[in-house]
Parts: structure tokens; C-alpha cells; sequence
């Protein structure tokens, strides 16, 4: 691993150095006539909002756009004057912005990685409220489903597992510390702007667990006056649904928020039931021009019967069901403190108490009841710097403090008999992380290079270091990219500690990954991607 971490610690400073060198001989050069192409950061935090809440269908890109075909564009759009020239003005095409890629805000069409984002205005025009249902379109993804609505939900990304596929909600990581993954039955579309894909690896910028990708579930920000929702639906097998949702702003306050309820029978004659309850808000305060107070909250109740957990001798058991409950509390404080640096503080609370209770029947007569609290608070803290047109640097520094407590109690009554199993795990893991994105040869080639620096409580240090290039040729609409990156996961408390199977000396699971592609667009009308990895 020492030589990839070399290579990531000499690609970001070269990419930090060659494009200072550029914008210093740009600098001495005389200033050229005509329109200057705008940084690429230009307008992006003012124009992120409308662009991001007025996205439709999926979109995917694997490689960056052309940096140097926006010049262009933006001489044409501006030249193109009503009244003195006859041509009609030309449709320039939407744009869409993205954070989790590279944890800087930029337009879709610039990341180095293969990106994914389903929009709110697909989301509701296809009517889909699970989570899980929203990544079913998305290539590369697959989602597991175990039984009916409520069953356990995971996903897989290229082939990994879902404990090796990094789960957020407004760039929280809700992945369980128990098992290392996160269970999607239960999370609903509600008030969600966009959902933001990764395939690949994700170590760099994230740690433990990004080793398969991403998926970052964002809630949308309030505009506008005050709007009011209610949709209701009903079917066979006592199923409904309820949905309640806001959204507005006023003076420097920006809302929005939604609560909903579903439940049904199911399609089993017994013990198929589920019920889900979920509340999801967040408030934009701009405190100053400059400063910007946000909170997300949601919560999620849910009840869904388990027809499978004992049924050795019957098809059903007629018993047994979990109930679970989900919150999660994130503060988030934006501070720009010139055009160039801007900061950004969170602090997070995140809770999954899980229980089980399955009662004596005649072909079962044993009882068992179990209950998994899980808890993980942490706090991140980044600065952005733009250099100009050429260079971003991003640092950042990662907090985690994850605690699960497992308790399990089983009574047979033939023979009598009790037993009762406990386990407690608790660990931290801080993290120190530098990103360097530049464009080369006059926005040909766009270069990022980046490497984290993980300090486990229990599993020592983790290096990943990460890099992309892509090349794009707008001549011919074609996009080229490769990528390296190097990620970890550390064992869940299952893993570690669970009577009868947990295994207290295993390591953190090791991976790199190359990734390389190539992108051939067609207008806005359709594109090609191809993808070795």
C-alpha cells in the first residue's frame, strides 16, 4: 500500500503546483479581447437549488465534460441578442449539481467518477415512495429485497456486499455499527430533492465501507410561499397510504418537512402485516449573507411481521414480528469568509433501536426476544479553497463515535430452560482527509487526487489515497477517464463480538480498485457509457 499512497500524496501535489504555475503565467500574459470562460465554480452556490429541484429523470455520467466548450457557449448565449440577429436563441441544456463525488459542489457534467442522480421531479412523476425502489433504475445497483413490503431492504453496488456500501442522509453516515449495513424498508422518498449515486470506491473522502460507492439521500430546501400538500391511497389487503408535506421560505427562513404513514395485511393470510410511520424536516436560516444555519431531523417508526423467523415444522409463524425505530439529528453551520474560502461545521446524532418478539405456538414452543440499540454521534468539519479557475483544495477532519449494545433472550419449554446472551462494542475513528482537483492544458485533462488518513480505536491507521483523470474531446462528444482509489472496512460488532459466530481477531477487509471508461453522448437525446473496473 505504500506505493499507491505515494502516488496519491505526488499526484495531488503535483496537480496543487502545475496549476498555480498556470495561473501565474496567465496572470503576466496581456489580457486577451472578447469574453472570459467563467471558473467553474461561477455561480454554482446561488445556482444549485433551482437547478438541482428542477432535475427530471436519471442522469449518469462517467467522466467530465469539456471545460473549455463553456466559453463557447456562454460567448453564443450571451451575443445572442433579441431583435438584431434573426436566429433563435439556442436551448443550452440544464444543468445539474452534485456533492458527494468529490465533496465540493459542481455540475454533473464535471466529475471524474461514474455519477448517478435521480431527481424529485422522477421521483414523483413515477410515484415510487420506498428508497429502495428509487435505486432499482440506477446501473450498477442492485437491490435485495427478502420478502414483502418491510422485509429487510439492502443494496449492492458493482458486486459488493451491503456492509461495504456506504449509506448517507444529508451526507450523514447511517450505516448500523451492528451490521455494518443499512436497512432500506423502512426510509421513504419523502421531501427528497435528489438521490446522488457513486460506483466505485469512496475511501478517500469517507472511509470505512465506501469500498462498493455511495448513495447519498438529500432532503430538499424550502422556496418560495408557503405550499401545502396531502396525497392519500388505497388497496386491497387493508393497504393505505398517507402523505402530508410542506415547504416554503420567509424572510431569511427556508422550511421544508413531510409526515407520512403506510400500512397493509400483506399478501400472506397470517402475520404479514407492516405499518411505517416517518416524519423528515429541514430548516435554512441565513443568519448574515455570509452565514448560513441548517437542521435536518427525521424520524421513522415501523412494525412488519416476521412469517419466516420460525417456521421449521410450519409454513408460517404466526408470532413473531420486529419493530424498529430510527432518528436522526444533524446541524449543519456554512460560513463563507471571502469569495475564495468558504468552511462548513455538522454535528450529528444518529439512533436505531431494533427489537424482536416471537411468542410460543404449537409447532414452535420456545420464546425469544431480542433487542439492538444503536447509536453513532459525530462531527465533521471542511474547508473549501478556490485558487481560480484551475485548482480547488478541500481539508477536512471526520469524528466518529459508534455504540451498539445486543441482548438476546431465549426460554424453551421442553425441557425448561433460559438463556440470555449480551454483547457491548464501542469504538472511534477520526479522520483527516485532503482533495486537490486542477485542469491541465487549457481544461483538456481535469485531474483529481486526493488521500485520507483514518485513526481506528481498535484497528490502528488506514491510508486511501484516490486519483481520476478525464479526458474530454467535445469535438466529438466523447469523454475518456480512468481512475485508482483504495478503501477499507472496518468489522461490524456482529462480526466481532456476536455470540457463536463472532470472531474478535479479524482485520479491517483491504480493497483497491481501477476504473476506466469511456462516454459518447448524443445531443440530449440518448448517450453510451462503457465501463471496465
Amino acid at each position: 500500500m505504500k506505493r499507491p499512497v505515494a502516488v496519491g500524496f505526488f499526484l495531488t501535489f503535483v496537480i496543487f503546483g502545475f496549476s498555480l504555475s498556470l495561473r501565474a503565467a496567465r496572470a503576466q500574459a496581456p489580457a486577451a479581447t472578447g469574453s472570459a470562460a467563467p471558473a467553474p465554480d461561477a455561480g454554482i452556490s446561488g445556482a444549485t437549488r433551482s437547478a438541482a429541484g428542477t432535475q427530471s429523470g436519471t442522469q449518469s455520467v462517467a467522466a467530465t465534460a469539456a471545460h473549455s466548450t463553456a466559453s463557447p457557449l456562454a460567448a453564443q448565449a450571451k451575443s445572442a441578442k433579441p431583435g438584431k440577429s434573426g436566429k433563435p436563441h439556442r436551448k443550452l441544456p440544464r444543468m445539474v449539481f452534485v456533492v458527494t463525488p468529490t465533496q465540493m459542489e459542481q455540475p454533473l457534467d464535471t466529475v471524474g467518477t461514474t455519477t448517478t442522480v435521480v431527481g424529485a421531479q422522477q421521483i414523483q412523476q413515477q410515484q415510487i415512495h420506498a428508497s429502495g425502489d428509487v435505486l432499482r433504475q440506477v446501473p450498477g445497483v442492485e437491490v435485495n429485497q427478502s420478502g414483502a413490503p418491510g422485509a429487510e431492504t439492502d443494496i449492492s453496488i458493482r458486486g459488493s456486499s451491503a456492509a461495504q456500501t456506504l449509506i448517507l442522509i444529508d451526507g450523514v453516515d447511517v450505516d448500523s455499527g451492528a451490521t455494518g449495513g443499512f436497512d432500506l424498508a423502512n426510509l421513504t422518498s419523502d421531501d427528497l430533492d435528489r438521490v446522488e449515486v457513486v460506483r466505485g470506491a469512496g475511501g478517500s473522502l469517507y472511509g470505512s465501507s465506501a469500498i462498493g460507492g455511495v448513495v447519498n439521500f438529500i432532503t430538499r430546501e424550502g422556496s418560495g410561499p408557503l405550499k401545502l400538500s396531502y396525497d392519500g391511497e388505497g388497496g386491497d389487503r387493508a393497504t393505505q397510504r398517507q402523505e402530508l408535506s410542506f415547504d416554503g421560505a420567509d424572510g431569511r427562513l427556508a422550511y421544508s418537512g413531510a409526515l407520512s404513514y403506510f400500512s397493509t395485511t400483506g399478501f400472506r393470510p397470517r402475520n404479514a402485516s407492516f405499518d411505517d410511520l416517518s416524519a423528515t424536516s429541514r430548516l435554512d436560516y441565513h443568519l448574515t449573507p455570509d452565514t448560513k444555519l441548517t437542521g435536518f431531523a427525521r424520524y421513522i417508526r415501523s412494525n412488519v411481521s416476521l412469517a419466516s423467523f420460525s417456521n421449521y415444522l410450519t409454513p408460517v409463524d404466526p408470532n413473531a414480528h420486529q419493530r424498529s425505530e430510527f432518528m436522526l439529528y444533524n446541524g449543519v453551520v456554512t460560513h463563507e469568509f471571502s469569495d475564495r474560502l468558504e468552511g462548513r461545521i455538522s454535528v450529528f446524532f444518529v439512533r436505531n433501536d431494533l427489537r424482536i418478539n416471537d411468542t410460543p405456538f404449537p409447532a414452535n414452543p420456545n420464546f425469544e426476544r431480542d433487542r439492538i440499540p444503536d447509536e453513532t454521534r459525530g462531527t465533521n468539519m471542511e474547508l473549501h479553497y478556490r485558487w481560480g479557475e484551475e485548482i480547488r483544495s478541500l481539508v477536512g477532519f471526520d469524528f466518529k463515535d459508534r455504540w451498539v449494545r445486543s441482548a438476546h433472550l431465549f426460554d424453551t419449554t421442553i425441557p425448561p430452560s433460559q438463556s440470555f446472551t449480551a454483547f457491548h462494542g464501542r469504538r472511534q475513528d477520526y479522520a483527516g482527509y485532503l482533495e486537490q482537483e486542477g485542469r491541465l492544458l487549457n481544461g483538456l485533462l481535469l485531474v483529481t487526487g486526493g488521500v485520507r488518513v483514518d485513526g481506528d480505536s481498535d484497528f490502528g491507521t488506514e491510508v486511501s489515497p484516490s486519483w481520476t483523470v478525464a479526458m474530454p474531446l467535445a469535438r466529438w462528444g466523447v469523454t475518456l477517464r480512468g481512475s485508482y482509489s483504495e478503501g477499507f472496512r472496518a468489522p461490524s460488532f456482529n462480526e466481532l463480538f456476536f455470540p457463536d459466530f463472532g470472531n474478535p481477531d479479524l482485520r479491517p477487509e483491504i480493497s483497491s480498485e481501477y476504473d476506466g471508461g469511456i462516454t459518447k453522448t448524443f445531443g440530449e437525446a440518448a448517450s453510451f457509457t462503457a465501463t471496465y473496473f
